[in-house]
């Protein structure tokens, strides 16, 4: 199968991410300087956003390659940035939480270190791929870190978040490019190189068996087509046996190149050590735009989303329900557990149950949402109904016991962590345009403290799209009716805390929440709502049923309810009620048990390093001891032929001590552990 067809992705290469990315660094040190420069990159993402809104959805991307960090085999690691519109909105909010944020602040160097965390940020809302993604949250994470007290507690979460990422990708990568049969992994038999059509060309007559005959529409002499490459950047392509080119070569990534009209030979050279990849035979009509697009396994956004609306010549999805099917060690689905993995780096990084709250880390709303966006990117519940069930239970009960503790402590930054969790738990259920504006409204008004009353205003028609979402799962009536909890529990903590001023900002709030989540299907009209612009991946996946009325009213209802109770006594009377005692109790009992899971894996750890120094010196003392016996030897008995044997160097012996020591702790311990 050399050629597939569907609306794949054509992006357009440009160096306006790097731009948007960069610009806050350009403000370090100046309070002045970096609110200009945060808000004209928040400027250029709207401007490509609402620009790109006239473009076809597998058009509405700019994309930046900075390098590829790794390629073995089949494994691309590319660094680049995509300004998407699910990048682009993530990137005017980045823009404008850290520009709050230094709003608060007057010492340079607090400065500086927020101008980090925001170039981070946007390396990670923007990241083309996991490389990009992990390089940007650990970035982000040291610099959060900078903000606050660095806790080991904290400083281990972080990491735990970053390796289930990276997990998640590298399962996602394994599944797309094969499976496991019988314990072990075997990979796809197709091409690695496809082309790419809009919609197949029309079926000869089938009583036509003349191949030697001149195809009935054949090109005209001189008609010219189009050809575009996004992905494998540095590589090379060969049309017919010879270069493409335009004046110089032609490296990926480029759209639009021209070729001829008619029937070519493609080969794709990616670069030294790497073997080459041939397209035997594809038709180009006049003026067709033709993409050579990467198939099977990946680590990129773009190229996972290809692979799930590519259809062949039948009109059969395969990839997509390949990839529904896989299985994993255990006969444990695939996506199921990516989706597990990636809702475990949200909890991470909202720091919500099982990991101990926010305290005093006032950057942490910004690494939180980066892991939203991150989540909705790998949200393919769809393909694993009952995994996708399962973990929006998970992240709204997480969200139900964040906001016990907020109305319990008065905690505004726990209220952001439970919605943060409420928004993935959305984003799973199969609404992550929706989850998005959800956590972006809660990160704007809640990164620094309490916003008014008004604020329920902001999160009512998020709310109603999120339960419709969480009613159509496997297991709605549970999912919905712990979600109607959280989100009641969220309203009270949200009346409790909430200031008596500062309504600008949740006026704003309201109103763009209501433009952009209202969903008019509610109602019974045809549209979606102006959020579903946001989809990190358009045309892949069926969006989410609407609310019922019923629904909407409930969430209505617990908003108002919540807004009333807040004027008497009944609000805290409830909020020192023994059920919401014993909810607000379950996360720091199980803060507790994982801190002390993770002093004992770091003393562990250390203790292990510590001997494994100590056999190392030992080795290299031993070599050493070797090395002096022999060169003695040599002179007493060797005194005529003099040959040097010199002893090795400190840094040498252990580099070739460390690897052999552990493959030689490895062959003891796999009998032990098989």
């Amino acid at each position: 199968m050399f050629e597939v067809f569907g609306p794949l992705a054509r992006p357009t290469p440009g160096i306006l991410p790097i731009v948007v990315a960069l610009l806050p660094l350009l403000g370090l040190f100046n309070r002045r300087r970096a609110l200009v420069l945060l808000a004209l990159s928040g400027l250029l993402a709207a401007i490509e956003l609402v620009w790109s809104m006239r473009w076809p959805a597998e058009e509405r991307c700019v994309l930046s390659h900075l390098g590829v960090a790794a390629r073995v085999g089949q494994l691309d690691l590319v660094l680049a940035l995509a300004l998407d519109p699910l990048g682009a909105f993530a990137s005017i909010v980045t823009s404008a939480v850290t520009a709050r944020l230094v709003l608060s602040e007057h010492a340079p160097r607090r400065i500086a270190v927020l101008c980090i965390l925001a170039t981070a940020t946007q390396i990670v809302v923007l990241g083309d791929g996991a490389a990009t993604v992990v390089l940007g949250l650990g970035v982000g994470s040291i610099a959060a870190a900078m903000l606050g007290r660095a806790h080991l507690a904290g400083i281990a979460a972080d990491r735990l978040g970053e390796v289930s990422m990276v997990l998640a990708a590298g399962i996602l990568f394994w599944a797309l490019g094969g499976s496991w049969i019988a314990e072990q992994y075997v990979p796809e038999l197709e091409p690695r190189i496809v082309v790419a059509k809009d919609a197949p060309a029309p079926h000869k007559d089938p009583f036509d068996d003349d191949d030697d005959e001149e195809p009935r529409n054949a090109p005209k002499h001189g008609a010219r087509a189009t050809l575009s490459l996004g992905s494998l950047p540095g590589a090379l392509v060969l049309v017919d046996g010879t270069w493409l080119r335009d004046k110089h070569a032609i490296t990926a990534p480029f759209e639009g190149a021209p070729i001829s009209a008619g029937a070519h030979t493609f080969r794709v050279h990616p670069g030294p050590g790497s073997d080459d990849f041939v397209v035997p035979r594809a038709n180009a009509a006049e003026n067709e735009r033709v993409t050579i697009a990467l198939h099977g396994a990946t680590t990129t956004f773009r190229e996972i989303r290809d692979g799930l609306v590519a259809r062949d010549v039948l009109g059969d999805a395969a990839g997509k329900t390949a990839l529904g099917r896989r299985k994993f060690f255990g006969g444990i689905s695939a996506v199921g557990l990516i989706l597990a993995l990636v809702a475990l780096g949200l909890a991470a990084r909202a720091r919500v149950f099982p990991f101990a709250r926010s305290s005093d880390e006032p950057a942490r709303a910004l690494g939180a949402f980066a892991a939203l966006v991150v989540l909705s990117r790998y949200a393919m519940g769809e393909l694993a109904p009952t995994s996708a069930s399962n973990v929006a239970i998970a992240l709204a009960a997480c969200a139900a016991l964040a906001a016990a503790t907020v109305l319990r402590e008065r905690d505004a930054r726990a209220l952001f962590a439970a919605e943060i969790a409420f928004a993935g738990a959305g984003a799973i259920a199969g609404a992550p345009s929706i989850a998005i504006v959800h956590g972006a409204i809660a990160t704007l008004l809640l990164c620094r403290s309490a916003p008014s009353v008004i604020a329920h205003m902001a999160f009512v028609p998020t709310r109603v799209a999120i339960f419709g979402a969480l009613a159509a799962l496997r297991f709605g009536a549970i999912a919905a009716a712990i979600g109607i909890v959280a989100a009641w529990l969220a309203a009270c903590a949200l009346s409790r805390v909430a200031a008596r001023r500062k309504h600008a900002l949740s006026i704003v709030a309201a109103l763009a929440s209501i433009a952009l989540a209202s969903d008019p299907r509610v109602i019974g009209m045809k549209h979606l709502p102006l959020a579903s612009f946001f989809e990190p991946m358009p045309g892949a996946l069926t969006p989410a049923a609407p609310a019922s009325l019923a629904v909407a009213a409930l969430a209505i209802a617990v908003s108002a309810f919540a807004w009333g109770a807040s004027r008497g006594s009944a609000l805290d009377r409830f909020a020192r009620s023994a059920p919401v005692a014993m909810l607000a109790g379950v996360q720091p009992l199980a803060a507790r048990a994982s801190s002390a899971i993770v002093l004992a894996s770091a003393s562990a750890l250390s203790e292990l390093e510590a001997r494994f120094g100590g056999l190392v010196s030992f080795a290299e003392r031993f070599v050493s001891g070797v090395a002096s016996f022999v060169s003695a030897i040599d002179d007493l008995v060797f005194r005529r032929v003099r040959v040097p044997i010199p002893v090795p160097d400190e840094r040498a012996t252990r580099f070739v001590l460390v690897p052999v020591a552990i493959l030689a702790a490895a062959s003891f311990a796999y009998p032990w552990l098989t």
